[in-house]
């Protein structure tokens, strides 16, 4: 009658493998049916009774789990809490391009300039050629349209962006190059807008475009606001695509561009009319 009761360990199972500062832990006490578990999550914080028990943890560390049972039978077990990751801020890169518009064979130097980016991943758009420099060379070597992304990080920010440039075939020695003719944008598609398109108009031609520009294009529908597609139609023998308006207006080259029209693309989006391209048409130089 005084003989002992055998203690049955019970074991600790938790959810997450690797809990962070702040996260939700839940922990479970296996092999025992009894409700009366009290858990002491080795952190000084008050103990809790049931089979599962929630905890979050405020510091991180190892902190070692304790749970025992009704009857007297305690299991321990480890768990490492990692710091919190640092939140990263959205940016845009900001690249600036030698010459969007080369011949074939003619180098072009690619550079981003963002404040506080520390890593760089480029796609140069040709035979699948890469680069993690924050400066590149690039020859390319065969004609048509490149579109350069990149993707950066650095001190609590990350982002993406691409541009574009035009690649033409070198004219024969005593010939002139043709002429660039600029894709006219669809009368059916691209329209001026009587509201937006002046607006548009007054803030690519003001002092700080990116400013100006950016309130514009998220008050349109698209709270992203990075990746409106710009078409800019230029009338002097050049044309620049680009998909980040920030990279676009940053360039040095483009720093005295004059827009004289504005047209807009629009699309439905949950019975809201949205912006989905704009074309600038640029004609003229400050």
């Amino acid at each position: 009658m005084n003989a002992p009761v055998p203690c049955v360990e019970p074991g600790i199972v938790f959810t997450s493998e690797f809990p962070k500062i702040g996260e939700s832990v839940i922990f479970k006490a296996t092999g025992t049916d009894s409700s009366g578990v009290l858990w002491d999550f080795g952190d000084s914080s008050e103990t809790t009774k049931g089979i599962v028990a929630t905890h979050s943890y405020t510091k991180s560390g190892k902190f070692t789990v304790m749970a025992k049972t009704a009857t007297g039978c305690l299991a321990a077990r480890v768990v490492s809490i990692s710091p919190k990751e640092p939140e990263t801020k959205s940016v845009f890169p900001i690249v600036k391009l030698s010459s969007t518009t080369v011949f074939v064979g003619d180098r072009v130097l690619i550079e981003d300039q963002t404040p506080g980016a520390n890593s760089w991943s480029w796609d140069l758009g040709e035979n699948g050629q890469v680069s993690v420099e924050r400066r590149v060379s690039m020859a390319y070597l065969t004609p048509g349209k490149k579109e350069i992304s990149l993707a950066i990080k650095g001190d609590g920010i990350s982002g993406t962006s691409s541009s574009i440039i035009n690649v033409r075939e070198r004219p024969e020695p005593g010939k002139k190059p043709v002429p660039y003719t600029p894709p006219a944008p669809s009368a059916l598609s691209y329209k001026y807008h009587p509201i937006y398109s002046p607006k548009f108009k007054a803030a690519a031609n003001s002092r700080n475009r990116d400013a100006a520009l950016r309130p514009l294009v998220q008050m349109l529908c698209n709270q992203n606001g990075t990746h409106v597609k710009l078409n800019v139609g230029v009338l002097d023998e050049k044309s620049y695509n680009f998909y980040d308006f920030r990279t676009k207006l940053s360039n040095d080259e483009q720093s005295n561009w004059v827009v004289d029209s504005v047209l807009m693309r629009w699309r439905k989006s949950d019975g809201d009319e949205c912006i989905e391209d704009i074309y600038f048409i640029i004609s003229s130089h400050r």
